[in-house]
């Protein structure tokens, strides 16, 4: 009994080819998806106004308000933290929160 291969991919047999590789149309691989191509540009697009909301929290007041907006503000204001933190009174909306989200679960 002998046995017969298939013939190659392609219809070139392997040893016509030179070493099993056929040299007609050779597919080039990239070496990511190409959903990449477009979820790539969504998450900066997504992420910019994460980004927003933290300059403007560290921006003046005045920096805050200007038309044009100022998307790298010229000084750093951590002390608005603060001041927010102050104005009213967060640890008494977290416990009023916190009753509510307990109670309501029972």
């Amino acid at each position: 009994m002998t046995a017969t291969s298939a013939p190659a991919r392609g219809g070139i047999s392997s040893s016509a080819a030179g070493g099993g590789v056929p040299s007609a149309r050779r597919r080039r691989r990239l070496p990511f998806s190409p959903w990449h191509l477009v979820l790539i540009p969504a998450t900066l697009i997504l992420i910019f106004p994460f980004y927003w909301l933290l300059v403007t929290s560290l921006e003046t007041s005045s920096e805050a308000l200007h038309f044009p907006p100022i998307l790298v503000p010229h000084t750093l204001r951590f002390a608005n933290y603060t001041d927010a933190l102050n104005s009213a009174p967060f640890g008494h909306f977290f416990i009023n929160s916190a009753v509510v989200a307990v109670l309501t679960r029972c």
